[in-house]
């Protein structure tokens, strides 16, 4: 049972990051529709680059960038051009979903799932603090990502 809630808690990391920044551009007084294309959009990237780097870090760093550029186009268009947010949301969601089809066609000659072979996997952080509870410690370690999501995540509270 804790295995399958650990599991849980590594899987939906990415759902946490788009919560998260969810969270923080309602916080800021704005609406941002298009997170579930920045995601798709900075999955397939960093698949991508981690395909043709070897490296995880890359991969990361695309992703970063890949969701940082279609972040920018959303806000380009929402605020700069004064177009409805809902709109431009559904377009960038449709042209993420649209775009990673097509080029996953054209690099890895597949339309659905990508499997990489002979990539490792994130590092995993331990914390020791928990290590004398049991259950807690069953969902430790977790990837940084998680653990950093979920104190974005408890600073926002502060907001």
């Amino acid at each position: 049972m804790t295995d399958i809630l650990s599991s849980a808690l590594v899987i939906m990391t990415p759902l946490l990051f788009a919560a998260a920044g969810g969270l923080f551009t309602e916080l800021s007084g704005r609406l941002n529709i298009a997170l579930e294309g920045q995601l798709l959009t900075g999955a397939f990237f960093a698949i991508l680059a981690a395909h043709h780097t070897g490296s995880l870090a890359a991969g990361v760093a695309a992703a970063i960038l890949a969701a940082t550029a279609m972040s920018a186009l959303v806000a380009f268009a929402g605020l700069k051009l004064r177009s409805n947010i809902f709109i431009v949301g559904l377009a960038a969601n449709l042209l993420a979903g649209g775009l990673t089809v097509v080029l996953s066609q054209h690099f890895f000659g597949t339309r659905g799932v990508v499997v990489l072979r002979n990539l490792g996997s994130l590092p995993t952080l331990t914390l020791p603090v928990i290590g004398g509870f049991l259950l807690l410690a069953r969902f430790f370690p977790v990837i940084p990502f998680t653990f950093t999501c979920c104190g974005f995540c408890c600073l926002s509270r502060g907001w």
